[in-house]
């Protein structure tokens, strides 16, 4: 029985040789140059050997079947093995070309609304890949090759969002990924004179988020406040904006609408310096008006003994009258 004939190396052999040489060195780069964190180095190794392993076991296989060694031009000269070769070379590049579009659709996290403005960086790229998202929230990703990649989204005032995408986001016609953003934070300084007011933000007058003076840790964006405290006018809602930057404080005075009572201090002998809860109120005979409950006077005059802090209640006593000593000057034998 005649030996088959070994076919002749041909120019049609050479080229599908080559093409499955190039499909093997662009399968290695395309895992090696894959730049998403989770498919770390260790994997990027072991499915790049796991390629190369393969072809060559395959062509063993084919080699070696029926114990029948054959060369590479046999192999190739295969119709199935063309035919492989083919879809082989087919599946690769459907991967690498960067023809693959991926669609986002971005909100706020807390509002669900759209956000329009947003772009978008590719794995390790410093510079947007897209321009800015539309009122919709929608953003395009176009060119780019199948396969996981890492997108980081920016917008100013809020925080940069990064998601993971795999292979079927990208190879599937008409996929949307929905991505939702969150508001960057700012802080600042909330006073009122006096201190212990209660803040009420952004309409909600039923649960104050705490008292001034305290600093305050917030959404970048516009929001209102408004302060409450007994004996003092209620505020009307006032707004503030919030940056992610240094925030100067936010301070108000409270109107005092407390009832106030006339007050007599008097002193003998008479001009001397009266101080009411630590203020200056002029000299006696002088007339004070507070509002209802503790206070303290002190009186100070040149020559005479000062009276220190004096404890009185409003309206209990409406009139003061103190008695000044005079400082006792010692004598030189």
């Amino acid at each position: 029985m005649a030996s088959r004939k070994r076919p002749d190396w041909t120019w049609p052999i050479s080229i599908l040789a080559l093409i499955v040489f190039l499909d093997l060195i662009a399968l290695t780069w395309y895992f090696w140059a894959m730049p998403v964190k989770r498919f770390d180095e260790t994997k990027k190794i072991l499915t790049t050997v796991a390629s190369w392993a393969g072809s060559v076991l395959t062509f063993l296989g084919i080699r070696y079947k029926f114990k029948k060694g054959e060369s590479i031009e046999q192999v190739l000269a295969l119709r199935p093995v063309q035919l492989c070769v083919i879809a082989f070379t087919f599946l690769i590049w459907f991967f690498i070309l960067p023809f693959h579009n991926l669609s986002l659709s971005v909100t706020q996290s807390d509002l669900k609304s759209p956000l329009s403005g947003v772009t978008v960086r590719m794995d390790d790229e410093k510079l947007p890949r897209t321009g800015p998202s539309n009122e919709r929230g929608e953003v395009k990703i176009v060119g780019i090759p199948a396969g996981p990649h890492r997108l980081c989204l920016d917008l100013t005032g809020h925080t940069t969002k990064c998601v993971n995408t795999g292979f079927m986001e990208v190879i599937y016609p008409g996929y949307v990924r929905p991505v939702t953003m969150e508001r960057a934070e700012g802080k600042m300084e909330i006073k009122t004179t006096p201190e212990g007011a209660e803040i009420y933000l952004d309409g909600d007058e039923k649960k104050p988020v705490g008292t001034t003076n305290r600093t305050l840790t917030l959404s970048t964006g516009k929001h209102t406040v408004l302060f409450r405290k007994d004996g003092y006018r209620t505020t009307l809602w006032e707004q503030i904006a919030i940056s992610d930057a240094d925030n100067p404080p936010f301070e108000r005075r409270l109107e005092d609408i407390r009832k106030r009572y006339d007050v007599i201090i008097s002193s003998d002998p008479e001009n001397a310096s009266i101080y009411v809860d630590g203020n200056p109120m002029g000299s006696t005979i002088v007339t004070v008006r507070l509002t209802a409950g503790e206070h303290k006077v002190r009186i100070e005059k040149g020559g005479y003994k000062p009276i220190p802090d004096q404890v009185f209640r409003v309206p209990g006593q409406r009139i003061l009258t103190f008695q000044l000593e005079k400082n006792v000057v010692g004598t030189t034998r």
